[in-house]
């Protein structure tokens, strides 16, 4: 019975190591995803600079809704 706590210790040490792993491999993709619509706000205002809050708000809303297709390498 001695040695159960230690199990229980190691085992949970590890869940604790996994999940904040997790969290951190989620708050980078969130990240990078972020960063790709922001390229996007960008390439279309530099075009259309008259309209870049109006292009701003219509890219915030897709965000919400959508995933951008990942680039094909040629």
């Amino acid at each position: 019975m001695s040695e159960d706590w230690k199990n229980d210790r190691a085992e949970a040490a590890m869940r604790e190591g996994t999940e904040a792993i997790r969290k951190a491999a989620e708050e980078k993709a969130e990240q990078e995803e972020s960063l790709k619509w922001n390229e996007v706000k960008n390439v279309l205002s530099t075009a259309n600079a008259n309209q870049k809050e109006a292009i701003e708000i219509v890219v915030d809303l897709l965000k919400e809704f959508y995933h951008l297709p990942a680039k094909k390498d040629n």
